[in-house]
Formats: structure tokens, sequence, C-alpha cells
């Protein structure tokens, strides 16, 4: 889930102030807080939007045929562009054949250094930043044909996961990675991947399917079992990878133990976490301590009746609980974001097997990184 669609679905975290319909053919302005609350050519007004949460502020604009809006050296506002860290979130929604340019420029040249053309939709886009002094450069948004469109874009630092990739060196498993795994065999690297289905389930069920791109010289790596039964010895592996995995188990202390226990001295378990705060799963209160402890005591590694309760209420409230857990369906068991996951592993982290973690977040993502070592 995109900012947007917290916005629309009216969350109460979210602060929504409406922006007016745009006439104006330009619009230029060295600080975005000048047009707070001021007009333009009488009828165009700034709006933000600004999470309670978080410091990061998400701007909409709404353009109509022609128009130009520049922010002059934007990295004033954003300096994660200075360093070379940051990327542009852009999101138009609306009419779908609305075509917008966004690009960068330095000076009052009307020649753009680089440029993105989009085609408005309800999805986030990435844009890069120039490969110039970001600090000196204009961002500049303009709409060229016959319609109107709405446009929110925000900055956050970018979480790279090559830092990540970097500590996943020697023998290791990467767990549930679909037919797309992330870690990838090399010299330094052999990597088994774990998954409950045959590689010839998954080719049944993304053969056809071109949005999922799959390397046929991987299915060799892969092995079945579930992530508390991975055949491999104790002691005997250097890395357990995790992406969007964690959020699915049952006693996710109990796996964190049981993964610890197949470490060598030194390993790391190495996971990419959904924040509920910033994803599809904002209506979710964070799993308590409290909660995963008693669990982590009972040693029970599956899903309970409870947990698809809780699930079915926001996702599916038309739906009996017991049917989607009688047929099988994998759902988020549990909720996490960074600073609850910070809490839970400083109370925890010793005792499920581990000397160290980090927890790694940035504002406006909808995931986390975290990395514990034995």
């Amino acid at each position: 889930m995109n900012l947007l669609e917290l916005i629309t679905k009216n969350d109460p975290n979210v602060l929504v102030q409406v922006w007016d319909s745009a006439s104006a053919t330009w619009v230029a302005f060295d600080s975005p807080k000048e047009l707070i609350n001021k007009t333009i050519s009488s009828k165009v007004k700034f709006v933000e939007w600004r999470f309670k949460v978080v410091k990061d502020i998400v701007r909409g604009l709404k353009l109509r045929s022609g128009m130009r809006v520049v922010v002059r050296q934007a990295a004033r506002y954003w300096p994660n562009f200075a360093s070379g860290q940051g990327v542009l979130k852009f999101c138009s929604n609306g009419v779908n054949d609305v075509r917008v340019i966004l690009g960068w420029r330095v000076g009052d040249s009307d020649s753009l250094l680089s440029q993105f053309e989009f085609i408005a939709n309800d999805k986030l886009q990435d844009v890069e930043v120039p490969a110039i002094n970001a600090t000196d450069a204009d961002l500049v948004i303009q709409v060229p044909l016959q319609k109107g469109a709405k446009l929110f874009f925000g900055v956050h630092r970018l979480l790279d996961r090559n830092q990540l990739y970097a500590r996943c060196k020697g023998d290791g498993i990467e767990v549930g990675p679909g037919p797309k795994p992330q870690i990838l065999p090399d010299a330094q690297t052999r990597v088994k991947y774990l998954e409950q289905a045959t590689p010839d389930q998954w080719l049944q069920l993304y053969g056809k399917d071109t949005k999922v791109p799959v390397d046929p010289e991987l299915w060799k790596l892969y092995v079945v079992g579930n992530a508390d039964k991975i055949p491999a010895s104790p002691q005997s592996l250097d890395f357990v990878f995790s992406s969007h995995v964690i959020e699915h188990l049952a006693n996710p202390l109990g796996h964190l133990a049981y993964w610890s226990g197949l470490l060598k001295p030194g390993g790391v378990v190495v996971a990419i976490i959904p924040d509920c705060s910033g994803c599809k799963d904002y209506v979710f209160l964070p799993s308590s301590i409290e909660e995963l402890a008693v669990e982590f005591h009972k040693n029970s590694m599956i899903p309970t009746l409870a947990h698809y309760q809780r699930w079915a209420k926001f996702r599916a409230p038309n739906v009996d609980p017991a049917e989607i857990l009688n047929s099988g369906r994998s759902i988020h068991v549990h909720f996490y974001t960074p600073e609850s996951m910070k809490e839970i592993l400083k109370k925890m982290h010793q005792e499920i097997g581990f000397r160290k973690f980090r927890v790694i977040s940035e504002h406006n993502h909808k995931d986390f990184f975290v990395i514990l070592e034995k």
C-alpha cells in the first residue's frame, strides 16, 4: 500500500488538506512553505499531507494542461538528494491516459538534464536523482497534454538491500524466496532455497506469468521444507536469509531460536520485514512482546484460529476465519514496526540465541531490515 492509498482511506494518522484546481501555466517557488495558505493566480493553492508519526512530508499537486511546476534547489528541503542517497517517489492518479513529465534542471534553462515520463496510475514509481550536484538541481513537473492530473511525491533515504546481501556469504539458506531468490550463488556464497512447494508446482503456478522472472538454473538449488523444519544440520550454516517471511510465522521467536541453532558461531539471520505502519497492515496494531513470549514458551509453530480471526476482522470480514484456516491460506500472523521489533529483540535476543542485533529502517518505507548475529 502506498501513501496515496492511506490518504484515500481517510486513515486517522494522516492530515489531508484539499488542493484547489490549477489554471496557471507556470508556477515556480523558492520554498514550498511559501505556498501554504497562499493563492497563486487566485486559484492555485498548495497542499501538504503530513504523517503524525514521521517527519517526512508528502505533497500533492493538481495540474491542468500545460502547467509546469518548479521546486528550485529541491535538495534544500529534501537533503537526502545532496548525498545521492535519496529517491523521489512519484504517484499520480485519476485519468489513466495522462502523460506526466518529471525532470531536473540547473539554473533557468528550459532544457532538462534528465527526465522521466509516466502515465498516470496509482502506483508509486522511483525518479532517480541526476548525476550532477543535486544541491543545485531544480525539480520540474509538467503536464503537456490536455487533461489534468493529481501528483503525489515524497522523498526518503534509500534502504539498500546490498548491505544485507553482503552479509550472506558462505553456506546458507534463503527461506521462502518463491520463484525469485534474492541471494544468488557465487564464488563466496553457497545457498539453498527453502520452499513448501516443489519446483514443478512453482512452474505450474508461475511458468506462464511473465511478471515473475525465473532462472531455471536455480531450481536445482531448491529444497522442500518448512521454516521450522529446514534440511540442515545444527551449526552448519553461515546465514539464514528471509524476505517478507517473518510476518507469516506463528511463534517468530521460536523460529528465530531454531534458526540460531542451525548457525555456526558468528553466523547471521538477515530478514526483511514489512512495517505495518506503512503497508497494507496499517490497520493492525504491532504484536506485543507479551503475546510473542507466550507463543515462545508454548513452543507452537502453527497459526491458530485466533490469528486468523484477528487477520480476517480487517482483511476478510465477510469470510469465516475457520474456513480460511482450513484452506491453508497463508496470512500475516503477526505485525511489526521497526520500533516494536527493537523492543522485542532488546528483551529477547539473548534468550533466542543471538549475541547482538541491528534494526535498519527509514521513514516512509514499507519494510525494514533486521540482522541478528549468533
